[in-house]
């Protein structure tokens, strides 16, 4: 019987030494921070929107820190080239070398060396978003003021702005053209056109497209993209009734 206390007693300071050790883990686990995003908020939205904004400050001066260090981002236009609405193009390399390097000395070394000397230039780099914990479309300032006039819809976040200056930036909006009707210029005339065109379908920048898991995307009386999906053999066809009975059915 004693004995049998004994073993009993051993197995129970054998188990304790294996789950306390397990339990501790588990424990650090739990509390160990993941990689992934949290999906679960546990923040209502006023609160989430008063954090962040206040964050806004500190972040948009983190990333125009980070882009004044890599890229000369003067004003400097090009005196004979400009976008079809005359915006002018940007001239002259934007990208800054570390202190002391020229191109032609980079030029002159191989890829080791400047990797030994640490001279690569950093606007190679890939670019983070402003913001790259939280990511997400951002619009520049012009282009938030032309939606919001010609749409009534207000793009503006309040936890970022645009990073980059205007004067790089393209038209907005931006100049529309048809392929079969290059004569006409730019149809957009200057207004965000996509949303508005009475038509079932519509390219950009391509002259066509076509998918077979979309139905026909004709409108009113043109058939322009009506013979795709199952739907549109509809467009092709005289419907008529066949019924085929059996040869001694009656009649």
């Amino acid at each position: 019987m004693k004995q049998k206390q004994l073993v009993t007693t051993g197995w129970m300071i054998l188990s304790l030494t294996f789950i306390v050790p397990w339990t501790g883990w588990l424990a650090q686990a739990a509390e160990k921070s993941s990689s992934y995003a949290p999906v679960d908020i546990k923040e209502d939205f006023q609160t989430i929107l008063k954090r962040m904004n206040a964050k806004k400050p500190k972040v948009m001066k983190r990333q125009l820190d980070l882009l004044n260090e890599r890229y000369d981002l003067g004003d400097r236009p090009a005196g004979d080239v400009a976008m079809f609405r005359g915006k002018p193009l940007q001239e002259g390399v934007r990208i800054k070398l570390p202190k002391g390097e020229t191109w032609e000395k980079l030029s002159a070394m191989n890829p080791d060396e400047i990797k030994e000397k640490d001279v690569f230039p950093p606007g190679f780099l890939p670019l983070p978003h402003p913001n790259h914990a939280e990511g997400g479309m951002v619009f520049p300032e012009f282009h938030i003021k032309e939606i919001k006039k010609q749409e009534s819809r207000d793009l503006t976040r309040f936890d970022l702005d645009f990073d980059l200056p205007d004067h790089f930036l393209p038209e907005f909006p931006p100049p529309l053209f048809l392929t079969t009707r290059p004569d006409l210029g730019d149809v957009s005339q200057g207004k965000l056109v996509a949303s508005r065109v009475d038509t079932g379908m519509m390219f950009i920048n391509q002259p066509t497209w076509t998918t077979p898991d979309l139905p026909f995307g004709g409108i009113k009386n043109s058939g322009y993209g009506r013979e795709l999906f199952s739907m549109g053999i509809q467009e092709f066809v005289n419907k008529k009734l066949v019924r085929v009975a059996s040869i001694d059915a009656q009649v």
